[in-house]
């Protein structure tokens, strides 16, 4: 989904259940980088909710509280009711993803079959006894 999609379906679940929208805000704050709202205080809104999304996506020690933070803000911007800031006909940019070679991992050789034990002499104090020579 665009911006301009992710956007509209914010203010679509604004009054459905809690967690569609928490879902959909942060997929909306995630995917766009900026906002244009020509409206400075949702502008300040959406940096703050984008700062906020990034503490709780950190783990950090105030992380629960700022993922609450990060969905009020975007409740009042939704609230504004202000038109779409994207460009409906903009294009999610193509991100190739580099080839990785996988490393040549040799198999490991299975045999049917008994495979005889190796038999040890016992040696008496760490001794071996000399053969052939009196």
């Amino acid at each position: 989904m665009n911006k301009y999609e992710l956007y509209n379906r914010v203010v679509e679940m604004k009054d459905a259940d809690e967690g569609t929208f928490i879902a959909c805000a942060r997929n909306w704050i995630e995917g766009a980088d900026e906002s244009n709202f020509n409206n400075e205080e949702a502008d300040e809104l959406f940096a703050k909710a984008k700062q906020y999304c990034m503490l709780w996506r950190k783990e950090a020690i105030n992380g629960r509280i700022s993922k609450r933070r990060m969905i009020d803000c975007v409740r009042k911007i939704v609230e504004m009711n202000l038109p779409n800031p994207y460009d409906p006909n903009e294009q999610e940019p193509v991100v190739e993803e580099p080839v990785v070679e996988e490393p040549v991992v040799e198999e490991k050789k299975i045999v049917l079959g008994v495979v005889e034990d190796k038999k040890e002499e016992r040696h008496i104090f760490g001794k071996r006894k000399k053969q052939g020579s009196d």
